[in-house]
């Protein structure tokens, strides 16, 4: 098993410098120069099934299978076979069934964990995939997660981020033109605001999900990349989880509270602030509730990507390489995020500078400024790092709010990671 292993890294790291039908051998700091459109001839009579795993809502899942009626009838030489797997397993699945003899051919992975499978030798290069200026009009904050090696190991698709909501009216009567950059002008601005307003609460976050933890600790400067990389929490990012113990009223369950409920406790002047997805915040915005800001100049801690990504055991691997061309780099990136409320990958779909917002059919021109500063690169012990942290706080969401320990939960973090 070892020696399968080693060989099948060996010919994932080769695959670059061999080239392929229908595309370019230059290669220029592991990507191709001069790309060429991916090509597969109609005229033959073999059928090829791609199989592609995925792990997704029941809505999504019946979207992509719409679309791939519509690749199959542009491309009748391939059938498209799609299986979905429930999350918690997903990962472990498909790892096993690389050495099956039922391998897929095409998986859709976090971002994060596309190096994983790189360097364990479970991917091939994506290079080639993109072609002409495909790649030049990608989030480079998403590419980025990708990159191993030398070469692209995935296809961005989406991502949801991790953000940090502010209440306007709530920020100015704390003395804060705008979201705070610094820990220390959090703690001073909250504490000016609870002179005036008591019964304020700091912010609500949602303890089970261990994502919204992420994005907590990395929004002051400088900690957005250690709370990304999962290491070891510095004495201000302690601060703020005993901070939140101080207050941990707004963490039990009835604290817990999201979408509509959010934006009520926005409203009702109770809540300085909340972390939620951007699919989250679309949704609050378009409803009409409430003057929001949200933090903009840290990096991204959680930039909550997607991406699809070629199996190193694939059966067809042109034909899966022509499929995620087609439908992800070619996709229309717009409407799936008028369905679902991601955000697209592609720069040119996002809104122009000094254009009127509107959420509901384009993501507004500003939220390109949350890429700009990349937070993080995973590396291959990342996956078991998130493990250990999603272990953690899935049991501190069971806790009642008055048994809630944060000192043991700081202690069980730094002595483990």
């Amino acid at each position: 098993m070892l020696l399968l292993g080693i060989c099948t890294i060996c010919a994932a790291l080769l695959v670059p410098m061999l080239g392929k039908t229908g595309t370019s051998k230059t290669v220029s700091g592991g990507l191709p120069s001069e790309q060429q459109p991916l090509t597969i001839d109609n005229g033959s009579e073999d059928v090829a099934t791609i199989r592609i795993a995925v792990s997704m809502n029941e809505e999504e899942f019946d979207y992509w299978q719409t679309g791939n009626e519509q690749f199959e009838a542009r491309f009748p030489q391939i059938k498209v076979a799609w299986t979905n797997f429930p999350e918690p397993d997903a990962y472990a699945k498909w790892k096993d069934t690389a050495h099956s003899g039922e391998p897929f051919d095409i998986l859709l992975l976090d971002s994060n964990r596309v190096r994983e499978f790189a360097v364990q030798g479970y991917l091939l290069p994506a290079d080639d995939i993109f072609t002409g200026d495909s790649l030049a009009d990608q989030l480079e904050a998403l590419t980025d997660l990708l990159k191993w090696n030398g070469s692209m190991w995935g296809v961005p698709l989406d991502c949801d981020p991790m953000l940090v909501i502010w209440q306007n009216e709530l920020l100015k009567q704390a003395g804060l033109s705008e979201p705070p950059e610094r820990w220390t002008s959090f703690v001073k601005g909250f504490a000016t605001l609870q002179a005036a307003s008591p019964a304020v609460g700091p912010v609500n976050l949602e303890l089970s999900d261990p994502r919204q933890v992420v994005a907590w600790l990395g929004l002051f400067k400088p900690n957005a990349q250690t709370a990304a990389n999962l290491q070891p929490l510095n004495n201000e990012m302690k601060d703020q989880l005993l901070f939140l113990d101080m207050f941990s009223k707004t963490l039990t369950e009835e604290g817990r509270v999201k979408g509509d409920s959010a934006a009520a406790k926005f409203q009702s002047g109770k809540l300085l602030s909340a972390v939620m997805p951007w699919s989250e915040y679309r949704t609050m915005i378009l409803s009409g509730k409430g003057d929001f800001s949200v933090a903009r100049h840290s990096p991204l801690s959680w930039t909550g990507g997607r991406s699809f990504a070629l199996s190193a055991q694939s059966l067809w691997p042109e034909q899966a390489r022509l499929w995620m061309n087609e439908m992800v780099i070619k996709g229309s990136n717009l409407d799936r995020y008028e369905k679902f409320g991601m955000l697209p990958v592609r720069k040119s779909v996002y809104g122009v500078e000094f254009e009127s917002d509107n959420l509901e059919s384009k993501p507004p021109y500003w939220v390109l400024g949350l890429f700009k500063n990349k937070a993080f690169m995973p590396d291959p012990a990342w996956s078991g790092r998130w493990e250990k942290w999603n272990s953690l706080w899935n049991a501190a969401a069971q806790q009642p709010a008055q048994e809630l320990d944060m000192e043991r939960i700081i202690r069980d973090w730094n002595g483990s990671s």
